[in-house]
């Protein structure tokens, strides 16, 4: 079970260090890289996005279905196909498109993993694992960030095209660490659950959507950093990476104990989807 655990935190770790270099350079890449123009690449992106949220129900009845072990393959694979594409784009429909391909990704990986965290643990153990893949997120995210200082002002598209290759790696391996977890049986005694009980929870709806505000506002900030302080202010490369790592880091919690929530909904075994957002409202 330690190993399991273990195996799951890194490639959390791997996962963590990928997405948190990609985002300072997504624009980057796009505008010099690719040579799509500001507002057309930040439209595409956006717009990718936004589509890959339309699958966040069907993510969560397929975890039903599956289980979270293979979407969390599946996820990483996904994300594997989709930036070893991005070298290829070219206009602003190939970048909604393969955006709205890693989205689908991510959102595989965002629903299945609390509840592929509560089945390599139990009790307040999955509190801690959550608790410890949180710190591991932060710093992964700040390490990648911090890359971006440190590396040199990138000008020639092979160094960016070098960048989506290595995520796509990192993806890969991600991926066998998932594939080497045990398969977990399925369970006939899951409760019932609805979007009706969801969203006629006010307070828990509303938490959702203030949370959905926070999250908008700091991807976005990591996003547009980089390319405004190279293009806007022309300001040397490593003012954005090292202000991106050292907001990261010094915002990350303490390892320790997780919100309550975590066990009462996401954290546990076979939470997903309307099943799983009804047993949060609850209890949290």
């Amino acid at each position: 079970m330690v190993r399991d655990r273990r195996l799951f935190l890194a490639a959390t770790l791997i996962d963590a260090l990928g997405s948190g270099l990609w985002v300072p350079f997504a624009l980057l890449f796009l505008v010099h890289g690719q040579g799509l123009g500001l507002v057309d690449a930040g439209t595409s992106l956006s717009t990718g996005a936004v589509l890959a949220l339309v699958s966040g129900p069907a993510t969560g009845a397929a975890m039903d279905r599956f289980g979270p072990r293979a979407l969390l393959v599946g996820g990483n694979l996904v994300r594997v196909g989709a930036f070893c594409a991005y070298p290829f784009v070219h206009s602003s429909w190939q970048v909604v498109v393969v955006s709205a391909v890693a989205g689908f990704g991510d959102r595989l990986f965002w629903t299945c993993n609390a509840p592929m965290a509560a089945r390599l643990a139990g009790g307040r153990d999955t509190d801690r694992v959550l608790a410890a893949q949180t710190v591991g997120r932060f710093a992964g995210a700040g390490v990648g960030a911090a890359a971006m200082a440190v590396l040199p002002t990138l000008t020639s598209p092979w160094a960016f095209h070098l960048l989506a290759y290595v995520n796509a790696a990192s993806f890969a391996v991600a991926a066998v660490l998932i594939r080497l977890l045990p398969r977990a049986e399925a369970r006939a005694d899951r409760p019932a659950g609805s979007w009706r009980a969801v969203l006629g929870d006010r307070p828990f709806t509303g938490f959702c959507l203030t949370h959905l505000a926070f999250t908008l506002a700091s991807a976005s900030k990591f996003a547009v950093l980089p390319i405004v302080v190279r293009d806007l202010l022309h300001g040397p490369q490593w003012i954005a990476g090292t202000a991106i790592a050292v907001g990261t880091w010094s915002s990350s919690p303490p390892s320790g104990r997780s919100s309550p929530c975590w066990g009462a909904g996401a954290g546990r075994p076979g939470c997903s989807g309307p099943r799983c957002c009804s047993r949060s409202a609850s209890r949290c």
